[in-house]
């Protein structure tokens, strides 16, 4: 039996964020869990900020160091607005924990990062330049995750993972296609190329 502790997030009632009900991300964990012999060892729910801030996150953070203590996997209900947020990215990741998002069970430590940092950066720049205009809207999470979740860092160059943002409509603030340097550039700013 492989033990797992799950976390959800719920609403605040003044948060402007759209979650899923507890029953529905209770559903996406039971049927990922379909696929193998889990034990559930506690469950760990949380009433959502908006913005989520890893600071006011003490319900995941005591769920990191049950797992962290016990040895279990964390699995996660909906991943959402998270997935958007390096700074709460970042410590899951780095914390040794297992990670499943139940609503993305194909992202790994990789896309988890990737898809955090690609939003940092958006946010950072496209107020300023107007960088990937194309992809802002409510499409283009759902987008972005389907792409990411396809990259693998073992079989991926990045020349092929440029060439698949690029397929897929990302380009520079005067419409250009993305070369390497600003790809590189870009992972270089959230670590991902160490000596750049």
């Amino acid at each position: 039996m492989i033990p797992f502790v799950s976390y959800y997030r719920i609403h605040h009632h003044s948060s402007q964020e759209t979650l899923p009900p507890l029953k529905q991300q209770q559903a996406l964990v039971h049927d990922y869990l379909q696929y193998g012999n889990w034990s559930q060892r506690e469950q760990f729910t949380e009433v959502s900020q908006h913005p989520p801030r890893w600071s006011d996150m003490n319900v995941l953070k005591r769920a990191l160091a049950y797992s962290r203590q016990h040895d279990c996997a964390l699995i996660i209900g909906h991943f959402g607005r998270l997935a958007k947020e390096f700074n709460i990215v970042s410590p899951l990741v780095k914390s040794g924990v297992p990670i499943v998002v139940a609503d993305f069970p194909q992202a790994n430590e990789l896309t988890l990062h990737i898809m955090a940092a690609f939003s940092a950066f958006e946010r950072q720049h496209a107020a300023k330049t107007g960088l990937m205009s194309s992809w802002r809207g409510k499409k283009s999470t759902t987008k972005l995750s389907t792409m990411m979740g396809s990259f693998d860092s073992n079989k991926h160059s990045q020349r092929a993972m440029l060439a698949e943002l690029t397929r897929c409509g990302l380009s520079s603030d005067k419409g250009k296609r993305l070369s390497v340097l600003q790809l590189q550039l870009l992972l270089k700013n959230w670590g991902f190329i160490p000596g750049l």
